[in-house]
């Protein structure tokens, strides 16, 4: 959905449409609905804590990707990645 975002510039406000990402999973929890650019711990608080962390540093970028067992032991369901803290991506099976 469109969500409007007001911005000064030399003085005059600068509106900007910006449209923002979501995807409603089920995780831990019961079903959320996350947004692009959500801080990992309130990810956490509403996903519940994952069950793998996987960390990459790339130059002056940091992707962590959470894994969480939801319906399988050995292997992540639900998988979010993050990049500088703040969600990018989701896939879950």
């Amino acid at each position: 959905f469109p969500v409007t975002i007001l911005g000064a510039n030399n003085n005059t406000q600068v509106e900007k449409e910006k449209t923002i990402q979501k995807v409603e999973v089920k995780g831990k929890k019961g079903r959320v609905t996350l947004y692009v650019g959500i801080p990992k711990d309130s990810v956490e608080l509403l996903v519940g804590k994952p069950d793998e962390v996987r960390l990459n540093t790339l130059g002056n970028a940091t992707q962590e990707n959470w894994g969480y067992r939801l319906k399988n032991e050995y292997v992540s369901d639900l998988d979010i990645s993050f990049e500088n803290g703040r969600m990018t991506d989701v896939d879950q099976n």
